[in-house]
């Protein structure tokens, strides 16, 4: 029995099985994601397939991710009701996405940026409702989730943790401290040199004498593999702190 916490997937939905097994994940387990669970990667269809029914021992942190993919299929979504339009159709979806990516304010606020929703569309895998039923889902996920361990507090959120900003939970890049807490994030890839928890694809931990509290950034990287060759997806045991990586 253990209680894991994985660091950002990015549709690499088959690196997300094999650390499963690699960590010999069972019904006794509890595992923690830390967001962004879709974008960049090429198996998005994949992943939002199993969250529509993931195991109940499994907890899934919000990310940017999630709040930007909630955020375009409100937009689909509200122009699909004024236009009437059946959202359960897949050409009537093709046909709505095309004609609101012309108009210039929605083009200018970076809808759908990584083209994970024109995908899953022009490839007939999805239609507005089902789309809609993934976005409630997320809708769900919690920015932020606590838990003593060894009688240590662990704070586990996406990116950082400032109760002054909800912002900071999906969107911070820099190391977050808590009096006498465990922080652990991902959102800021370790592989990548300029940013500030570059730890060449490990795990990069960070530790606040004065408030007795270590920040943990477990994204390493994974969706960027075909760029850099310690790009992995890591996983952190925090009973031992013993880490794993795929």
């Amino acid at each position: 029995m253990g209680t894991y916490i994985v660091g950002d997937i990015h549709g690499c939905f088959e690196d997300f099985l094999q650390m499963l097994n690699v960590i010999n994940y069972n019904n006794n387990d509890e595992i923690i994601c830390v967001g962004d669970y879709i974008d960049r990667g090429s198996q998005n269809y994949e992943m939002l397939r199993w969250i529509e029914d993931y195991p109940y021992n499994i907890l899934l942190i919000r990310g940017n991710h999630e709040d930007e993919f909630i955020a375009n299929i409100e937009i689909l979504d509200s122009f699909a009701n004024e236009l009437n339009i059946d959202k359960t159709d897949i050409y009537s979806t093709k046909l709505l996405y095309q004609t609101i990516v012309t108009i210039p304010q929605i083009k200018n606020a970076y809808f759908d940026y990584y083209n994970t929703i024109f995908d899953l569309i022009h490839n007939n895998l999805t239609n507005l409702y089902q789309l809609k039923c993934w976005s409630d889902i997320m809708r769900k996920m919690p920015y932020i989730y606590k838990k003593q361990i060894n009688g240590i507090k662990h704070i586990i959120t996406h990116a950082g943790c400032d109760v002054s900003s909800i912002d900071c939970y999906i969107y911070s890049r820099k190391a977050t401290f808590v009096n006498n807490s465990i922080i652990i994030a991902g959102h800021t890839p370790t592989i990548l040199k300029d940013s500030f928890s570059f730890n060449n694809g490990y795990i990069y931990k960070k530790y606040n004498g004065k408030l007795n509290s270590t920040y943990i950034n477990i994204d390493c990287g994974c969706v960027y593999k075909k760029t850099y060759v310690n790009a992995r997806l890591a996983c952190l045991r925090l009973e031992d702190m013993k880490e794993f990586y795929v």
